[in-house]
């Protein structure tokens, strides 16, 4: 080969190796120089949006207290309803172990109702001032009936009500976040399951 065609191959060279220097400052052929992404698992450093713990703080308490507000509605809607179908039984039942039972759910509900103002008023929701849609058609079924047949219906609708309360008060008392809310549970669960052992004697006694 001629030295002048090695010169021209040798220039050659150096060329193309500056030109691949030059788009790959500080590093070899092949690696890029901008720096990798950190990705979730790699090691390197994540956006704090990755954690569930660096959510907002007011978006966990809101979280926090969404049982507690369900459980505060259900009783508060509960309470109302056994006063006004307890007044409906004073009125209609034909045992007297209907009217007094009638009677002990108007007692207990309307204190059941007083107390719950503070626990409502922490998790803001509003004590109802009126029977809910449910419980209007439940009242006026049985206000459709009379005699034996009103005492089986209500007595059955007391135990079916006060059996879904007792779970709803034992769980409000065990698992309430909100300290309020849970401290009246643990309070009223005890009328609670007293109720639900009376409605089991009065459904007992209105089968006869």
């Amino acid at each position: 080969m001629s030295i002048r065609l090695q010169t021209h191959c040798l220039l050659t060279a150096m060329i193309l190796c500056g030109s691949a220097l030059a788009q790959n400052p500080g590093g070899p052929p092949g690696q890029s120089s901008n720096p990798p992404m950190n990705t979730p698992g790699s090691g390197g450093a994540t956006t704090p949006s990755t954690f569930p713990g660096d959510r907002p703080t007011a978006s966990m308490d809101t979280d926090m207290h969404v049982s507690d507000k369900a459980f505060v509605k259900k009783a508060a809607e509960g309470s109302i309803t056994e006063v006004e179908l307890g007044k409906l039984a004073q009125e209609k039942g034909s045992s007297e172990a209907v009217k007094e039972y009638g009677k002990r759910m108007v007692e207990d509900h309307t204190a059941a109702s007083r107390d719950i103002a503070g626990p409502a008023a922490k998790v803001e929701v509003e004590v109802p001032s009126e029977l809910p849609r449910g419980s209007k058609k439940t009242r006026e079924k049985l206000a459709k009936l009379s005699g034996p047949d009103f005492d089986r219906a209500y007595a059955k609708q007391m135990l079916n009500d006060h059996r879904a309360d007792e779970e709803s008060f034992t769980q409000e008392a065990q698992l309430g976040r909100v300290p309020e809310v849970r401290d009246f549970a643990a309070k009223n669960l005890p009328t609670i399951q007293k109720h639900r052992k009376m409605a089991e004697q009065l459904e007992a006694s209105v089968k006869k």
